[in-house]
């Protein structure tokens, strides 16, 4: 849990540039579901969800909707982590997905 507040530290902070963030985002390909199971690592996915760009984000959606039963089933903020990255939307309709996430957040 101390990790993940120190990453969302770093993501939501000056001190580190765009580049050091995208190749830290990067290198947490392959984690992003187990970092989304922990209370602390769902606060830091938001985070760096909501900084990163379109590619980015299309390379952690995926990854979390090819396991998504096992977020929903599997802790208590599962379904609201869900609904606040678009994973239904992905799942639904893989193709427009950035799309339907930005039309919905735009009319929030």
């Amino acid at each position: 849990p101390a990790g993940s507040r120190a990453l969302q530290a770093l993501i939501e902070g000056s001190a580190a540039g765009s580049d050091a963030k995208s190749q830290l985002l990067s290198k947490l390909t392959g984690s992003w579901c187990d970092i989304a199971l922990q209370g602390a690592g769902s606060f830091f996915l938001e985070k760096a969800y909501a900084w990163c760009d379109e590619t980015q984000k299309e390379l952690i959606v995926p990854e979390l909707a090819s396991r998504g039963s096992l977020l929903m089933l599997g802790c208590p903020w599962g379904p609201l982590l869900a609904k606040t990255l678009g994973l239904e939307a992905y799942a639904g309709r893989c193709v427009g997905y950035l799309f339907v996430y930005n039309r919905i957040h735009q009319l929030i």
